[in-house]
């Protein structure tokens, strides 16, 4: 059996289609050798990578098929009937078919989740939603910009409707005034309504809405958590969860207890908790746990204890700005006497914690 044949073979095999005289030929060569078996396994890895090829990658089916064939060094012994010829023409042809089918379906996948935006770098990203709104994601955050719905030429300009007037933030005006929707992670925004005198409005991935005029405010809202936070820096926004609807201003928490579906108001706390999007760090008598999670997100990083050691100690560092994660990393165990090793770009491992 040649190189074309045994192809051949192999596609037919894989849609299902090989009738019996086929497929004890096949299993024939298969068990001749090893080595022969395993090239099934590797068609069909081959086979299947093609569905994860992206939308901007143009799939050369003569090149990757040469290059397949080239690959393999088949015993000369094996020779093809003279229909061999034209049953890889078929097969390769129901190859390529198949392909396409898979890049159309990413392209349709793609469309539907167009406009999501996930900040993959090791710091802040901020870009904007409108002329006069603008969002920064902490790593590994999420958004869906839903720019396009925002008319800046509004022609509902007027008077702002009071955010207190408002009976719920899931009506019509408001979604078409949204912003921006399934919020995941850590975000930052800075809002000013120019343009409608109906609010903006924001979507958070467990269903919740803001709604403002004019506000900058942060919003954590990470699964681990079970909580939603957002702290008000300035102006005045609306929140609703469910049908539970309140109002926060400047210096305000809001906090919804994603379980209970509670949501209760409270201040803000005196240690800044909008400094990370200008790239600022701020400890004060801080748990060690909750240093290690503050500069995962900061950073977008994983930080594992690999031993039995207390996490235990708190750290104290306020206004700090370092240059890098290993600055800050130093800097922590400067403070607290501990072993960190890097592995890879994203991830710390920590061991022998002595806080004493």
């Amino acid at each position: 059996m040649n190189k074309d044949l045994y192809i051949s073979l192999i596609s037919k095999k894989l849609s299902s289609e090989l009738n019996a005289a086929e497929l004890k030929d096949l299993n024939n060569w298969l068990s001749k050798s090893k080595d022969n078996a395993n090239l099934l396994e590797e068609f069909k890895s081959v086979w299947n990578q093609s569905s994860s090829y992206k939308e901007s990658i143009v799939f050369n089916a003569d090149a990757a098929y040469d290059s397949f064939v080239e690959k393999y060094d088949i015993p000369e012994e094996y020779h093809s009937d003279p229909k061999g010829t034209i049953k890889i023409n078929k097969y390769l042809l129901s190859a390529i078919l198949i392909i396409l089918l898979s890049l159309m379906a990413l392209f349709i996948y793609n469309q539907f989740n167009k406009g999501v935006v996930t900040n993959n770098n090791m710091h802040a990203m901020t870009l904007d939603l409108n002329e006069s709104a603008n969002v920064t994601l902490s790593p590994e955050s999420s958004i869906k910009n839903l720019k396009n719905s925002l008319n800046s030429n509004n022609s509902e300009a007027g008077s702002p409707i009071k955010l207190n007037s408002l009976k719920s933030l899931d009506s019509q005006p408001l979604r078409d005034n949204m912003l921006a929707r399934k919020l995941k992670g850590q975000a930052y925004f800075s809002l000013n309504n120019l343009f409608s005198g109906i609010p903006l409005s924001l979507g958070l991935d467990n269903g919740s809405i803001l709604a403002a005029h004019k506000a900058s405010f942060n919003i954590q809202n990470f699964d681990s958590d079970n909580k939603t936070i957002i702290d008000v820096e300035s102006g005045e926004l609306a929140f609703q969860s469910n049908e539970k609807l309140v109002t926060a201003t400047s210096g305000q928490r809001i906090i919804l207890d994603e379980q209970s579906g509670k949501v209760i108001i409270t201040e803000s706390p005196s240690l800044s908790p909008f400094a990370w999007h200008k790239g600022v760090l701020a400890f004060d008598n801080t748990p060690l746990t909750d240093v290690f999670t503050i500069i995962e997100r900061f950073y977008g990083v994983d930080i594992n204890v690999t031993d039995n050691s207390p996490v235990e100690g708190h750290f104290t560092a306020f206004n700090l700005k370092p240059g890098s994660l290993n600055e800050c990393l130093e800097l922590l165990q400067a403070s607290i006497d501990m072993k960190i090793v890097r592995k890879g770009l994203k991830t710390i491992e920590i061991s022998e914690i002595n806080a004493d």
